[in-house]
């Protein structure tokens, strides 16, 4: 058996972490101003009220559309206000990015984002979560496969996973796939696979061929995430078009800030809505 999950708000308490990433947002523009602080924050501020107002308008925006909606991810909440910020910002705070080498929303995102992460990790002790590492204990000594994927690369994922002591999985350690992509829409691909769905009263869009490919390679018996859009969405479709996967259990892993709808769309596609990973263990009787 083999257990495909994503990785962040799964294995990890995100908040505190994601609350890094909204902090050194706030440094970096005000940077580009010269130092303003007090017009970086408010310029952020703001830009989070717009996003938090309107969450189907702003996500994690890609070459080919939105990608992931601003309330499912407290990652991609910050995501989604780099982009406003870049695209729709003060004339005075892009050109201060631009000369900071970040003239695109993706180029302020990513390094926020790394810096953030790893600014948070330096000062504070692991936020795996203590229920999923008893979970993926129990899933090896079942003789499970996990496969670990996840849009961080996987060096972040190892190096987090390492404080568990994975030495002691032996052989049954998971794997880990970073750099999965999930967020990358590819039109041009997957003309078998619909372009949208409706979940939760929201279009997703589903042809993301990147991830396509690992689900495919991977072939899982189970599929747990924490982002319906990211995560679950795509797996949903196969599930309902094709035989390999028509008996894969999907699992939305929930957390406070999972939004209402994206659980009543998983529940209405039979998705089972878990609260920790233990769960997944009690579900396959282990």
């Amino acid at each position: 058996m083999r257990i495909l999950t994503d990785f962040d708000g799964v294995f990890t308490a995100q908040d505190a972490e994601a609350d890094a990433v909204g902090e050194r947002q706030v440094e970096v523009v005000r940077e580009a101003l010269g130092g303003d602080a007090i017009k970086a924050g408010a310029l952020v501020t703001g830009l989070r009220a717009e996003v938090k107002a309107a969450p189907t308008e702003h996500g994690w925006v890609t070459a080919d559309g939105l990608s992931c909606y601003a309330d499912e991810d407290p990652y991609v909440f910050h995501n989604a206000v780099g982009a406003a910020l870049c695209t729709r910002g003060p004339d005075d705070v892009r050109d201060g990015l631009r000369r900071l080498g970040l003239a695109h929303h993706d180029q302020f995102t990513a390094k926020c984002f790394h810096e953030g992460t790893e600014a948070w990790r330096a000062k504070n002790p692991s936020h795996l979560l203590d229920d999923a590492v008893e979970a993926l204990m129990t899933f090896c000594n079942s003789g499970i496969e996990v496969v670990v994927v996840s849009n961080s690369s996987t060096a972040r994922v190892e190096s987090i996973l390492a404080g568990a002591g994975m030495a002691r999985f032996g052989a049954w350690r998971p794997r880990v796939r970073g750099g999965a992509r999930k967020f990358e829409l590819t039109e041009a691909r997957l003309s078998d696979v619909p372009r949208t769905a409706q979940l939760g009263g929201r279009t997703i869009r589903l042809r993301r061929g990147h991830y396509f490919d690992i689900l495919q390679d991977e072939k899982p018996d189970v599929v747990v995430g924490d982002v319906l859009s990211l995560d679950l969405a795509l797996p949903i479709a196969l599930r309902e078009r094709e035989p390999a996967f028509e008996d894969t259990t999907i699992c939305l892993k929930r957390s406070a800030h999972t939004p209402r709808w994206s659980v009543e769309g998983a529940e209405a596609k039979e998705v089972v809505v878990i609260d920790s990973l233990r769960e997944v263990a009690r579900l396959l009787r282990l």
